[in-house]
């Protein structure tokens, strides 16, 4: 429920901020993908690869098993690694997101402050969608 709140939230800021009537385009990210709806004039729906979200995917798989049971869970994509080690530090971390890919050690249980933590990281990199207008504003123009 709170990955539908963040994505009605974020619509909204991106229609202001694009200066679109109210409610006309909604979005919902999923792991690297992006799905619009548009109401304006019709219904319509487009999809987007985002490039940067793809690669903290292509980032987090290759160094841990990809979890489909704690990712429909959390609605984030979720990887499980035997270790984590913290940029070359001597000491080990819990998880970390890369992008909006969430990499947790396999032998913690379930955590649910853990994953809390990590999925407001990945609401923050979302936060970022609102840039996504300026751009379009300037592919239309150019």
């Amino acid at each position: 429920s709170s990955k539908l709140l963040n994505a009605a939230g974020s619509s909204i800021i991106e229609n202001a901020s694009g200066n679109y009537k109210f409610l006309t385009t909604w979005h919902f990210n999923f792991g690297f993908n992006r799905v619009e709806f548009r109401i304006a004039d019709g219904f319509h729906v487009n999809y987007k690869i985002m490039p940067f979200a793809l690669y903290g995917f292509i980032y987090s798989a290759t160094g841990a098993q990809f979890s489909l049971s704690r990712t429909f869970q959390l609605g984030q994509p979720v990887f499980l690694a035997d270790s984590i080690t913290n940029s070359g530090r001597s000491f080990e971390v819990d998880g970390f997101t890369m992008v909006n890919s969430i990499t947790v050690r396999n032998t913690l249980k379930y955590n649910n402050e853990l994953m809390a933590h990590e999925i407001i990281h990945c609401y923050q990199y979302e936060g970022f969608d609102v840039f996504n207008t300026y751009l379009d504003k300037l592919l239309q123009i150019g």
